[in-house]
């Protein structure tokens, strides 16, 4: 069984409750049928969780949008999850990733919020800021957690699980701009939001 550990670098511990589901994530992992989605859906439960962990340490709000004004890799799987949840929505499968980014993400509202944040790739999930969000405009080095920032073992084990998961479903990855190019419609199919946490309780209850 994968060990986890409990300490973010400074930051409060990981509660044990967190580091207990993810030991039972990673057994529904390796041990379930080969459903990279239905994986990728377990995945993203338990992140659903985590940051509610994160949120007690990060700065983080709706609305604050600087992050989906850069790159947003994702893997191919994750674009199929994406696509499988809202209608008049069709991937295109890149040849090449594009880098450098200035445009805000395809996904971002007038607003300032997601419009698929339930759905939600991993590194829109994992990407927090410690210090004040407005930092996230500038040039100027600050604290971050997750995606960027460094990591914590299950965040890092989680990013080696979805990595994998798209290999099995031979899958490439990208930007999410050269998934989604321009400006998609977005139309869920359902509130599924509520479907992917009654979902994880299935799993590890």
């Amino acid at each position: 069984m994968k060990k986890f550990k409990t300490t973010t670098n400074g930051l409060p511990d990981i509660p044990q409750e967190l580091i207990e589901n993810a030991k039972k994530l990673d057994i529904f992992l390796q041990n379930s049928p080969n459903n990279p989605l239905n994986k990728l859906k377990s995945i993203y439960s338990y992140l659903d969780e985590y940051n509610q962990f994160v949120r007690t340490f990060t700065k983080c709000s709706s609305g604050c949008s600087h992050c989906c004004k850069h790159d947003v890799s994702i893997t191919q799987l994750e674009a199929r999850f994406i696509e499988e949840n809202y209608t008049q929505l069709s991937l295109v499968i890149p040849k090449s990733s594009s880098y450098g980014n200035k445009g805000s993400c395809p996904f971002l509202s007038n607003t300032g919020t997601c419009k698929i944040y339930s759905h939600r790739p991993l590194n829109c999930r994992t990407l927090h800021t410690i210090d004040s969000p407005k930092l996230c405009a500038t040039n100027k080095s600050h604290k971050l957690y997750g995606a960027v920032g460094g990591r914590a073992g299950i965040l890092k084990y989680i990013e080696m699980a979805v990595k994998s998961l798209n290999e099995i479903d031979k899958g490439t990855s990208g930007d999410i701009r050269d998934f989604f190019p321009g400006t998609p419609i977005i139309n869920p199919i359902e509130n599924t939001a509520s479907k992917i946490k009654i979902f994880w309780k299935k799993i590890f209850s």
